[in-house]
């Protein structure tokens, strides 16, 4: 070659790469089985332009044509934005009241005063004291204190609770209650806010109701309108319960917390 392949001369002269290591001839520096190797060679001289061939390209048959983006549904039921009723209706009914609407002072914030509330009632005890350590404790941690007088809750919730009994005689209550679930092919997870059990004649048949909080502050008159919007969680949530525990009836209910209101959902 009449050019040195230097990093071959580096490598076998120990960093010197003037001195050639494979010169024109057969002899090389390789040893080999106690006998020197040889070469064979061809000179190839090529002009200072190399023609160019474009390459045979064959269609690729397994591989699909582009869609562009393409919109996937989620493995999730997203409940709160799909409406999975089918030909089924949603019909707002019977709405329950059971205790006047919270007093909100005037500088108060609605939302975050539901917000407070809903924990609370998720907290809700039996026992006195923790009543009202709950009830300012909550009220401290989502900075409402100024805003409404924290022994509401607790007047109201006892009123919510005994409603619970006394109107639908629920003495069985699991609160912030998970269901999980496949719809074709699909994930249902929610938890309900209230699973009760009307258990209190054992010769009676199970009714199971299921209750949804909802933070709702705007004009009442948009109710009905708003419990529309956890038709499709509580229709799969009474599917799911009815294939676990097949009672002979379940009622489900969205629960508007700040105004002492409950409105029945009834699917047909």
């Amino acid at each position: 070659s009449q050019t040195p392949t230097k990093w071959l001369n580096r490598a076998w002269h120990k960093g010197k790469e003037d001195f050639p290591t494979l010169e024109s001839g057969n002899d090389t520096p390789f040893l080999w089985a106690d006998k020197w190797l040889t070469k064979d060679y061809e000179d190839f001289w090529y002009a200072k332009d190399f023609g160019h061939a474009e390459p045979q390209l064959e269609q690729i048959s397994f591989i699909e044509e582009r869609t562009g983006k393409v919109p996937y549904r989620s493995y999730r039921i997203e409940f709160d934005k799909e409406n999975l009723l089918g030909e089924v209706r949603a019909l707002p009914q019977n709405t329950e009241g059971y205790a006047p609407p919270l007093t909100l002072k005037e500088d108060g914030q609605a939302s975050q005063i539901a917000k407070a509330f809903a924990s609370y009632l998720m907290a809700h005890s039996p026992d006195a004291k923790q009543k009202y350590n709950t009830a300012q404790g909550l009220c401290q941690r989502f900075e409402v204190s100024k805003m409404i007088d924290y022994q509401q809750f607790i007047k109201q919730a006892n009123l919510y609770y005994d409603f619970l009994s006394k109107k639908f005689n629920i003495s069985k209550i699991a609160k912030g209650y998970p269901l999980r679930n496949h719809f074709n092919e699909r994930l249902f997870e929610t938890d309900m806010d209230v699973f009760g059990e009307n258990t209190l004649n054992v010769t009676s048949e199970k009714i199971i109701f299921l209750i949804q909080n909802c933070d709702f502050t705007g004009d009442v008159k948009r109710n009905k309108q708003e419990a529309q919007r956890y038709a499709t969680q509580l229709f799969l949530a009474q599917k799911t319960v009815n294939q676990l525990f097949k009672p002979a009836k379940i009622r489900c209910f969205v629960h508007f917390i700040l105004q002492g209101v409950m409105i029945e959902l009834v699917f047909a």
